[in-house]
């Protein structure tokens, strides 16, 4: 396991991801791509629509295996993981998608999530009972009720109203400020990628590559709409290079 200063860190090497086509030729989806996450850390995948961000994600999961390259986890191996579709099992509440997902969890750590999230007075509802916004809630809950080493995002946000998705962006910040976990995240939304990220890591259209890795110095809570602008410039010429 590669560690800096005695902290563990996600390592990504894909030398090749590659499809069959319709024809069977193979399509290639990623190539020579690599980059490294220290513990704690929140990176930020930034591409063009299906440039394979998913793909890598699904790799890092451990969801797919056939790849050419290599990919070091933290050791401990607990993931917490975000979909696009919050993914929840509709014949359990709101309580017991966490219990399921974290068996070990006590009742105390449990409602504290609930609580953190907003969920309190839905624990008990079944997924078919919530809103779209509220079953993300539930997603990103489930996520960190197992304590993970490693929490990945795909693109969580997506096709939410404006005003939710930004509630939902601060409520994540806060957990993961809370309880620090090296964390990826998905998105297509570069603005989104500078309010959260502590690491830009733009990619390239197929097959995809890292563009540019960029480092955000400034603290969540100094990012004003002047200093977004500022680093997406700076990382629109950084692709252009």
């Amino acid at each position: 396991m590669s560690r800096v200063g005695g902290l563990e860190r996600l390592d990504v090497r894909v030398a090749e991801k590659a499809y069959p086509s319709a024809t069977g030729a193979p399509v290639v989806v990623l190539r020579e791509l690599s980059f490294g996450l220290n513990a704690g850390e929140v990176g930020a995948l930034v591409g063009p629509s299906g440039c394979g961000k998913s793909t890598l994600l699904r790799l890092i999961a451990g969801l797919d295996v056939e790849f050419s390259g290599a990919i070091t986890r933290p050791a401990r191996g607990r993931l917490g993981m975000v979909f696009q579709e919050p993914r929840l099992l509709p014949w359990r509440s709101v309580i017991d998608n966490l219990r399921i997902a974290a068996p070990k969890a006590d009742g105390a750590a449990l409602d504290a999530l609930l609580d953190a999230f907003h969920l309190t007075a839905h624990r008990d509802h079944y997924p078919g009972e919530l809103s779209g916004g509220l079953a993300r809630r539930v997603a990103l809950a489930r996520a960190f009720a197992v304590e993970p080493e490693l929490l990945l995002l795909d693109e969580p946000f997506v096709s939410l109203d404006a005003a939710l998705a930004t509630r939902l962006r601060a409520e994540l910040i806060a957990m993961v400020e809370r309880s620090p976990v090296t964390t990826l995240l998905v998105t297509h939304d570069l603005d989104e990628a500078i309010m959260l990220a502590d690491r830009l890591i733009l990619l390239s259209g197929q097959p995809a590559r890292v563009a540019a890795d960029i480092a955000i110095r400034e603290k969540r809570g100094d990012r004003s709409p002047a200093l977004i602008a500022e680093i997406r410039a700076r990382a629109l010429a950084r692709i252009g290079d």
